[in-house]
């Protein structure tokens, strides 16, 4: 909790978006209600953990379908977990690409079918139908 407070003491006024902390790099971006960080060693390139960054908000994004608010969050708190789990594994970053994140976890949205295959399926349920359908009442 001590670390948590002296990080958000330090980048809560906003400005940069990469400080210095304990011999840690920390990255760090506001989202409306929210701040979210990436903390690493010294040695570890400010870029790729900026591109974390990136990969975790934009994946979000995409997730909750609009801009990464603490209400929304909250609400879909499981499909967050399963983006971190995407992104990163025991501190080794795994992935910072968002579309790739996206992909794995098969958050697109299904495509409607084109109207063709719809109306064939359709038919053909039809002829199904008809085909074993009760036919002692009609001839």
């Amino acid at each position: 909790a001590a670390f948590e407070r002296s990080i958000f003491s330090k980048t809560h006024r906003g400005g940069d978006e990469v400080a210095c902390l304990d011999g840690l790099t920390v990255v760090y971006r506001s989202s409306v209600d929210l701040f979210f960080y990436v903390v690493g060693g010294c040695q570890e390139n400010e870029l790729m953990l900026s591109a974390v960054l990136t990969c975790l908000l934009d994946t979000l994004s995409h997730l909750l379908r609009k801009e990464v608010e603490k209400r929304w969050l909250l609400e879909n708190m499981e499909g967050t977990f399963l983006v971190v789990d995407e992104i990163v594994d025991r501190g080794v970053i795994l992935e910072s690409d968002s579309q790739q994140v996206i992909q794995r976890l098969s958050l697109r949205a299904p495509e409607p079918a084109p109207y063709g295959f719809v109306l064939f399926d359709y038919l053909a349920g039809s002829s199904e139908r008809r085909d074993t359908g009760d036919t002692s009442g009609c001839k």
